[in-house]
């Protein structure tokens, strides 16, 4: 684990952008290679927005050119996180991100039928590299950065030992269920190799393209997955709190954002109890 008390600070006079002494910091950091490459590319959009030096005025008038160019507020948010960053990093405070007006559903969320749909059409074409990734997605709700950690040997053992979201250890179980469905698929796998042998940006792209190939209509990036995991976990235990362990979540209230029910769901549900 890092700490900031063990990098020499810049003053508030020394301002100016140093992205290569950042980048060395970085990579003496337990953080996934994916965010790191997010806090440098915050970096590197803010000096090609025009600033050489941080200051808490340029990071505002940063925010407002994003908003001018109609970035969408989370994602505008997690460039003002990854700057932030980069400001504590040089001892200074961050500033605030934009305010995100939540859906109470989740918008072209993914539901049951259409993931069988997917999978059905990944196996028929062969694809079972990718079937056994969206399988393993979809069984454990991991994100893709530690996704594409795991081993056949891991999965082949019932757990992995992968690094989550600001670097924390965690450990990610691999149900009988799934491990039995998968069994032909992997049997005879090397169990040093990985299941998903990409990197996370590679596997985006990818998902993109067989969206795309097969003409599904709702979300199927990797991270949706996480969202359909907990959905359908929750629907069959409904106890958060187990599924906030499952998550790697430190708050329940992260873990509810989840568990929203699709847009579909929440209409075929008004639809069904409304009888008078």
């Amino acid at each position: 684990m890092f700490y900031y008390e063990s990098v020499k600070k810049n003053t508030k006079e020394n301002t100016m952008i140093d992205i290569k002494k950042y980048k060395e910091f970085l990579d003496g950091c337990d953080f996934s290679a994916c965010t790191k490459r997010t806090y440098l590319d915050s970096v590197r959009s803010f000096i090609m927005h025009g600033f050489e030096e941080w200051t808490p005025q340029n990071a505002v008038a940063y925010k407002n050119m994003l908003i001018a160019e109609n970035k969408k507020p989370r994602s505008i948010n997690v460039m003002i996180a990854s700057l932030n960053h980069y400001a504590k990093w040089q001892g200074q405070k961050g500033i605030k991100g934009v305010k995100i007006n939540d859906e109470p559903f989740a918008v072209n969320g993914m539901e049951i039928d259409d993931f069988h749909n997917l999978i059905d059409h990944l196996l028929a074409d062969g694809k079972y590299h990718w079937y056994i990734a969206l399988k393993v997605l979809a069984g454990t709700g991991m994100r893709i950065g530690e996704a594409t950690q795991v081993t056949y040997g891991d999965f082949k053992r019932g757990y992995a030992t992968v690094w989550g979201k600001g670097g924390k250890e965690r450990t990610v179980f691999f149900s009988h269920t799934l491990r039995e469905t998968l069994y032909m698929y992997v049997a005879g796998k090397p169990e040093n190799e990985h299941v998903i042998p990409y990197n996370p940006h590679y596997v985006r792209e990818a998902f993109r393209r067989i969206k795309n190939r097969y003409g599904i209509k709702c979300k199927t990036n990797p991270h949706e997955y996480r969202h359909f995991f907990a959905r359908e976990m929750y629907d069959q235990t409904k106890d958060v709190a187990l599924l906030k362990g499952l998550m790697g979540h430190e708050s329940i209230a992260t873990t509810s954002h989840y568990i929203k029910k699709t847009s579909k769901q929440a209409m075929r549900m008004y639809a069904h109890a409304q009888n008078w």
